[in-house]
């Protein structure tokens, strides 16, 4: 039997990769025992699906900056552009993100606290998302009057 293209190989390992540390990752994520690591919830855009995925979040000024360690191909990246936002789970809130946004590393670095730099700077990771956590006035107040 003839071997499978490279492509299809490292696919394949991709996957299997993410499934395993998804696994792990996952209710590290979701109990926040470790600062960064946060569960985002999204749909999908193909199949109306909900998905949680573990990541990293950065504190970047008023945004937060998501790496995006495996291309922005990635289905959570182009799920979360597609719908305009998301939920984001992160130290034990649920947090409604908007306005996503592709950005580099080096347009976000001054606004990241030193010591995280430090997490990108090993990772080498370049791509990120942007996002906005939604005001939480708004979210109370949906006519925009207030008392």
């Amino acid at each position: 039997m003839a071997e499978p293209p490279r492509s299809l190989l490292r696919s394949r390992v991709g996957r299997l990769a993410t499934r395993l540390g998804n696994v792990i990752l996952r209710p590290i994520a979701e109990r926040g025992w470790i600062g960064p690591w946060a569960v985002l919830e999204h749909v999908g855009r193909r199949t109306g699906r909900r998905y949680r995925t573990p990541l990293a979040v950065l504190q970047a000024g008023d945004r937060l900056v998501i790496p995006v360690p495996f291309g922005l191909g990635t289905q959570w990246v182009q799920n979360v552009l597609a719908a305009g936002g998301a939920t984001l789970h992160w130290h034990g809130r649920e947090l409604a993100v908007e306005d996503p946004r592709l950005v580099t590393w080096p347009e976000v670095r001054p606004l990241v606290r030193r010591p995280l730099r430090a997490i990108v700077w090993l990772t080498r990771v370049r791509d990120m998302v942007s996002v906005r956590p939604q005001d939480p006035a708004a979210e109370r107040e949906p006519s925009g009057l207030r008392d």
